[in-house]
């Protein structure tokens, strides 16, 4: 049984049926992406090192929609760029949901990436700018549903650290989780 798959569909009738409850569109246009380093708990396990961030393991790259509720996810190497992880994460939303027309990110998603989003798959890029630096707490518009559904996808203790051997079994989990908390808006 493809679990990816189940959990795939799942997870995009969760999302129409929690758009639905808050009276939006059953299709979203806009979808705002990031990506999240995980550590390795396993030798045997796929990975990569984040540069960046001083990780040794794999990186998701959630596509969300405006309130939150994932659209998509691709995992990664955590040593893949992020404009580089993006690129299967943008095919992929847009394939399945074709209404899409902006993506929203961080300036890490500049570059090429914006050409071929633009000339490719006919989406714009807005790239929003942080607020690091500044003291307290300040949302950024746009950007605050992709950093919540990370921290979602964080109060799953199973996704603190990455257990798995394969990527596709990591994604496998990361959809199911994603679907459990789409339930509470259901």
């Amino acid at each position: 049984m493809d679990f990816i798959g189940f959990f795939d569909r799942l997870t995009q009738e969760l999302n129409v049926m929690a758009r639905d409850s808050l009276r939006k569109s059953a299709q979203p246009t806009v979808a705002v992406i990031d990506s999240q380093s995980v550590c390795t708990g396993l030798a045997q396990s796929v990975k990569g090192i984040d540069g960046g961030k001083k990780i040794k393991g794999i990186k998701r790259h959630p596509a969300v929609d405006s309130n939150g509720f994932p659209l998509t996810i691709v995992i990664s190497r955590a040593n893949v760029h992020d404009s580089k992880g993006a690129i299967g994460l943008a095919i992929d939303t847009v394939c399945k949901y074709p209404t899409i027309r902006a993506l929203k990110a961080d300036n890490g998603y500049r570059g090429p990436f914006v050409k071929n989003l633009k000339e490719r798959l006919f989406v714009e890029l807005e790239c929003v700018k942080s607020n690091f630096g500044t003291s307290g707490f300040k949302p950024i518009s746009g950007r605050w549903g992709v950093e919540r559904t990370l921290s979602w996808l964080e109060s799953f203790r199973r996704l603190n650290r990455n257990y798995e051997q394969f990527l596709h079994t990591v994604k496998a989990i990361v959809m199911a989780a994603c679907a459990m908390f789409m339930l509470r808006f259901v």
